[in-house]
Parts: C-alpha cells; structure tokens; sequence
C-alpha cells in the first residue's frame, strides 16, 4: 500500500480533504438553504416545510413525510440520482426529529453545480447545512465524506473526479456527530473485508473534519446575526 505521504494530483496527500467552503440562505422562497462546496466539487440544497401535507399520500398519522428530489447538473434524471434521492431519505429520516409534526411534509431539493467528484457525500453536508439553516430539528449534525481505492490499493480521501473513475473501490460514508454509529456507507467495486474498514477508519477522520467544519461556519453565522 502506498505511504500516506504521497501525492496527489492536485497536490493533496491521500489522506486530506479538498478546501471546504459554505454558504446559507441563499434561496428566499425555501425555508432554508445552502451551498456545500468540495474543492470544485458544489451542490446546492433547499429545504421547505415542515408544512401541511397536501396530499394524502404524503400524510402519515405519527410523523412528518421526508421527500427528496435530486436534480443533476444538466439534463434529466438518471437513476443514480434516484439512488442518491433514497440515501438521502434514509440518511436524515432517523436524524430529524420526524415525529415532532404528524401529517406534515418536508421537502429537500438538490440541485448539482458542479460535479468533480464525491458528489454524493457533498449532497450529504449541503442537505445538513440546510436543514440547520430551515430550523428543522434534528437529533445532531451530519457528516459525510468519501474514499476511493485505487488500483494500486492506494486509498485517496475526498477524490476528484478522476481518481474516482480510477478507481477500483469507493466507500462514502455519513455519520452523526453526536454517534459513533455510521448513519449511510455506500460501496462499489471489489474491495477485501481489511480494506473496507481502513477506508471507513479514514472517513471517519474526514467526517470529524466536515463537523468540525460545519460547527464552525455555524458559529460564525450567529456572531454576525
């Protein structure tokens, strides 16, 4: 395996993560909203509700109803972005504090601004960061972060987007700040059992840098309300 002091392409060592950057409240007519950017890497999510159902579908006695809908860049829908809309769903369905409005909705819209890679765990913190701007309770924040394996059994944190279509193996992961419990993890490719859980080791030092990061810009936001 390669040393954790090799470099990238872009300079990063394997172990770090792309420069993070946020924005909230970008959106008037949501309740909330936000920005996630990694590295090049941007999605933005809105967040409406909760509000009265509107169909009965939606209405579920106990607890609000969690939609999701996630657009890509350009063009129509595939079906990874149906699977993203259901990792989404089932990311934050145990995190927010659902059962606190019955008979009611909440809508989250993603939308990709640009996609240079780990797409679906910047997805994962820029629908945290707008739920936190929306107000909605939840039980904590989430993390979430990205490693591929490379052919060469290279692990790579946070990859661009060529180093995730290198790849040989690629686990995201999300977690709960306020858990040791692993919330979402993702694979693809063949990967060993050993090699599984060094890349979840990894997320979890990167996880813990996204929080540290969110906690942070949420600090700032209040200080200058």
């Amino acid at each position: 395996m390669a040393s954790s002091e090799d470099r990238r392409e872009d300079g990063r060592l394997v172990q770090e993560i792309r420069p993070l950057a946020c924005e909230q409240g970008l959106l008037n007519r949501a309740d909330g909203s936000s920005r996630f950017n990694h590295g090049t890497t941007s999605v933005l999510a809105s967040v409406s509700g909760p509000a009265a159902a509107k169909l009965r579908r939606q209405e579920k006695m106990h607890c609000a109803t969690l939609e999701v809908v996630f657009k890509p860049e350009k063009g129509a829908a595939s079906a990874r972005d149906k699977e993203y809309e259901m990792i989404l769903r089932q990311t934050f369905e145990p995190i927010i504090l659902l059962e606190n409005f019955p008979r009611a909705v909440i809508s989250v819209t993603v939308q990709v601004v640009e996609d240079d890679g780990a797409l679906l765990a910047v997805a994962i913190n820029a629908v945290n960061l707008a739920l936190l701007d929306a107000g909605v309770p939840m039980r904590g924040i989430v993390g979430a972060i990205t490693c591929t394996i490379l052919e060469d059994g290279q692990l790579c944190l946070d990859p661009s987007l060529s180093e995730g279509e290198a790849a040989a193996a690629t686990v995201t992961t999300a977690s709960c700040g306020n858990s040791d419990g692993v919330l979402t993890s993702m694979t693809s490719g063949v990967l060993t059992e050993a090699q599984y859980f060094a890349c979840s080791e990894i997320c979890r030092r990167g996880i813990d840098s996204v929080l540290a990061f969110v906690r942070i810009a949420q600090e700032t936001k209040f200080q200058k309300a």
